[in-house]
């Protein structure tokens, strides 16, 4: 996570999105990890993309922080 951290904290969210991926893979149940992926693809203009996989970890989780993010995403905010 600390790379993707790093990435996604200086621009470059295709290798951001890369390190969460595979931060989540290695533990799929850490909301950090689906946060910077969601993240990413928000910036990479995959807002809808970005918002189903929140939507699905919500789901599974009944996180309120990711309802959150879900309805800052919905509403165009900035991340």
């Amino acid at each position: 996570m600390t790379l993707a951290k790093n990435y996604y904290k200086n621009g470059d969210y295709e290798n951001a999105l890369k390190w969460a991926k595979n931060a989540n893979l290695q533990n799929k149940n850490k909301p950090e990890s689906w946060i910077i992926v969601a993240k990413s693809l928000y910036k990479l203009n995959q807002k809808q993309k970005a918002i189903k996989i929140l939507k699905i970890y919500y789901d599974y989780t009944k996180n309120k922080d990711i309802l959150n993010i879900i309805e800052r995403m919905k509403n165009g905010e900035t991340f």
